[in-house]
């Protein structure tokens, strides 16, 4: 399945509860929210988890999106080699490592913490792409997160 309109109010719905859980695991940065923000107003794509990493459990940062089928050619052929070309090892980011993660559909057993992204055992049952930047510097990080939100709230198809 791919995002349609009645999911993408699903997961704007989960992005609102992760902006203000008591849990501090789940809660999202306030770093984050505007460019998740900027990300979710292209009516195309969605965010559907978040990571800021640079501490223990999480080193890594990454976004999972879900989109629309008519810009998945488009994601896999422009965008994700822009993001590894630009993040992987290059220039700046020598030590970085960029790549990502194609999860198709799947539905998975769900917990109980009250959160949707957790609880909703179809949450995944969507095309999804996760892209990561790990070993980067603080700067590098801030960049590769203002470029996630310049580039994907402008992906539309060809």
């Amino acid at each position: 399945m791919y995002l349609n309109k009645t999911l993408k109010e699903h997961y704007l719905k989960s992005i609102d509860e992760v902006k203000v859980s008591d849990n501090e695991f789940w809660r999202m940065p306030e770093v984050l929210v505007p460019i998740m923000e900027k990300i979710n107003k292209n009516p195309l794509i969605q965010t559907i988890y978040s990571k800021l990493g640079g501490g223990l459990p999480v080193q890594d940062d990454y976004l999972e999106i879900a989109y629309y089928g008519e810009i998945e050619l488009k994601l896999f052929r422009e965008t994700i080699p822009y993001f590894i070309n630009r993040f992987n090892g290059r220039d700046n980011y020598q030590d970085s490592k960029c790549f990502y993660d194609y999860h198709p559909p799947t539905v998975e057993e769900s917990g109980s913490n009250g959160l949707i992204c957790v609880e909703d055992a179809y949450y995944h049952n969507v095309h999804s792409i996760r892209i990561t930047f790990s070993k980067a510097s603080v700067n590098a990080r801030k960049e590769f997160w203002l470029e996630l939100a310049q580039q994907l709230s402008s992906v539309a198809p060809d």
